[in-house]
């Protein structure tokens, strides 16, 4: 009974680290974005865990404040590197 207990809020911490969403954790999971750090001028930056998850936080980023999303940089993700996209609110 003990083990199906321990196996239970061990799975309920797994689903709960995979939210798609903004995230402050130092880990990303598929479907996560770090949150936007403003780098002056109306730009910000974002890392994702794949380069969909970057610009759906640059995206969700700008609607959150009513403008419109325009990229300024993009770098890909790698097998090594996480997405970093830097972009503006219009």
């Amino acid at each position: 009974m003990k083990n199906l207990k321990y196996i239970s809020i061990v799975f309920i911490l797994i689903l709960s680290a995979c939210e798609s969403g903004p995230t402050n954790n130092s880990r990303l999971w598929n479907g996560q974005w770090t949150a936007p750090q403003s780098i002056g001028a109306n730009s910000y930056l974002v890392e994702g865990y794949d380069t969909q998850d970057a610009l759906n936080g640059a995206r969700a980023q700008c609607q959150s404040m009513g403008k419109e999303f325009v990229m300024r940089q993009l770098t890909p993700h790698t097998s090594r590197t996480r997405a970093t996209v830097t972009f503006s609110c219009n």
